[in-house]
C-alpha cells in the first residue's frame, strides 16, 4: 500500500481554509480533508452583522464557491463533528463513530461565546451571535419586535447593536467596563464613538453591574446591581470568546489559555499543528481574523513541508465601528513611567501617539483611515521617532501627512 499522505483540518474558519489554500499551494498532490461542524460553506465570520443588518446578502458571505473546493481537490466536509482525536494512532473519530486516519494534523477548531457567570444564563431568550446559524436565529427573533437588550460594549457588541439598530429595533447597551471598547480604546476615544453610538437610537450603559436575568424558564429581563429590572425577553451577550481545547487536552497534547503552538504552529503533539482563535502563541491568544489567517497560513506551510514561521503581529485593529473609521494598535495606555503620550482632536478626529525609547508604541486614530494605515506600517517596522524631534502630536501628524 501506498504511504498515507492526508491533511486534516479540524474547523472550516478562516485560519482552516487558509491553512487549506496554503496546503494546496505547496503541495498539489497531498490530500486534504477540511471537516466543519457547521451545516454552511465557510464564511467571512466578520460580516455576520452586516447581513443581520440586511447590507449583505447571504450568497456573499462564502469565503469561496463550492466549486472552488472541488477544482482544488479539498474534500469538504460540513455538518461533520470531531469526537476524538489520537495522536498514537493518528486519527480522528466522528460522531458517526467512523474513524480517519492522518499523517498531519491541523486544529483550527476556533472559540465558543463566553458568557458571564451571571445567574439565570441558561434561561431561553438568552443568546450569542458567533455563527451564520446563529445569525439566522437571531434575525427569526427580531421579527416584529420592537426592543431588545444587548450585553457587551467591544467590537461585536457595537457592531451587533448597530445590525439590530438599523432595522427598526431599540436596542439597550450595556457595558461592564467603565468605557466602551476598553481593549482597544482609551475613556477619550471612547467617549466620542459613544456620542455616534447614540445618534443611532442606542441607548448605552456604561459600567452596568448586571445582577441576575429575571424570569422563570424564558429569560424577561435583567437586573442591575442598584436594583433596576430592565425587560425584555431577548438578549444578547457578547461579552468575548473562549479557546475551543477539549478536543486537544483529552487527546494529551500542551493546553494553556489556548493550544500551545510554537512559531511554526506546532502543538507539542508530533504531527499536530494549530491555528486561529483556538490557538495560544508566545502566551497571546489574538482573537483576530487577520492573526487566524496568518496562522492558518503558517500551518498550512508547514504541514506542506515549507519552512514557514509566525512570529506574532501587534495587536491591531483597523475597522469601521458604527459608521466610523476606528484604530488601535499596541500600548495606548501605558501603566509604567518612561512613556510619551501625545494627543490631538478636530472636527470629529481623534489621535493619539504613544512613545517610547524614539519608537511608536502604541496609538488610536478615529476618523482617518489613511492615516490609521500609514501608523501601523511605522509600529510594524520600528521606525524611529527621535525624542527632541518628535514632541507633540501635531509633529506625527505632520511626519505621517508628508510621508503618505
Amino acid at each position: 500500500m501506498d504511504e498515507l499522505n492526508r491533511v486534516i483540518i479540524v474547523g472550516a474558519g478562516i485560519a482552516g481554509v487558509s491553512a487549506a489554500e496554503a496546503i494546496r499551494r505547496h503541495d498539489r498532490d497531498v490530500e486534504i480533508m477540511l471537516l466543519s461542524d457547521e451545516r454552511e460553506m465557510p464564511y467571512y465570520r466578520l460580516s455576520l452583522t452586516r447581513f443581520i443588518s440586511g447590507e449583505l446578502k447571504r450568497e456573499n458571505l462564502f469565503l469561496h464557491p463550492e466549486k472552488w473546493y472541488q477544482d482544488n481537490r479539498i474534500d469538504l466536509r460540513i455538518g461533520t463533528t470531531v469526537l476524538r482525536v489520537n495522536v498514537a494512532e493518528q486519527f480522528v473519530e466522528l460522531q458517526d463513530g467512523s474513524k480517519i486516519e492522518w499523517s498531519r494534523l491541523i486544529l483550527s477548531v476556533g472559540a465558543s461565546p463566553f458568557f458571564p457567570p451571571i445567574p439565570g444564563k441558561e434561561k431561553k431568550g438568552i443568546m450569542a451571535v458567533r455563527t451564520l446559524a446563529d445569525a439566522d436565529d437571531l434575525l427569526e427573533r427580531l421579527h416584529g419586535r420592537e426592543s431588545c437588550i444587548c450585553i457587551g460594549g467591544g467590537v461585536l457588541g457595537l457592531e451587533v447593536a448597530e445590525a439590530i439598530a438599523r432595522l427598526g429595533v431599540k436596542v439597550k447597551l450595556y457595558e461592564v467596563a467603565p468605557w466602551l471598547m476598553p481593549r482597544q480604546l482609551n475613556p477619550k476615544a471612547a467617549s466620542l464613538l459613544r456620542k455616534q453610538v447614540e445618534s443611532l437610537g442606542i441607548r448605552v450603559t456604561e459600567g452596568a453591574l448586571i445582577r441576575e436575568f429575571i424570569g422563570h424558564d424564558a429569560c424577561e429581563g435583567i437586573r442591575l446591581g442598584d436594583g433596576e429590572m430592565v425587560m425584555s425577553d431577548l438578549v444578547i451577550v457578547t461579552a468575548g470568546i473562549k479557546p475551543e481545547t477539549w478536543l486537544a487536552r483529552e487527546a494529551g497534547i500542551e493546553v494553556g489559555k489556548g493550544i500551545l503552538a510554537d512559531d511554526r504552529m506546532n502543538s507539542s503533539a508530533n504531527g499536530v499543528l494549530t491555528s486561529g482563535d483556538c490557538a495560544e502563541h508566545r502566551g497571546i491568544l489574538y482573537g483576530l481574523w487577520n492573526a487566524a489567517q496568518m496562522q492558518g497560513k503558517t500551518a498550512g506551510e508547514n504541514a506542506a513541508g515549507t519552512e514557514s514561521r509566525f512570529e506574532g503581529i501587534p495587536l491591531s485593529v483597523v475597522l469601521k465601528v458604527i459608521g466610523i473609521d476606528l484604530f488601535s494598535i499596541g500600548e495606548f495606555m501605558p501603566k509604567e513611567e518612561g512613556y510619551g503620550s501625545f494627543e490631538f482632536e478636530q472636527e470629529g478626529k481623534y489621535y493619539l501617539f504613544v512613545t517610547r525609547d524614539g519608537h511608536l508604541t502604541g496609538s488610536i486614530i478615529i476618523g482617518d483611515r489613511a492615516m490609521a494605515y500609514r501608523v501601523k506600517a511605522a509600529v510594524d517596522k520600528r521606525h524611529d521617532f527621535p525624542p527632541d524631534e518628535y514632541g507633540s502630536a501635531e509633529h506625527f501628524l505632520l511626519y505621517f501627512t508628508q510621508n503618505a
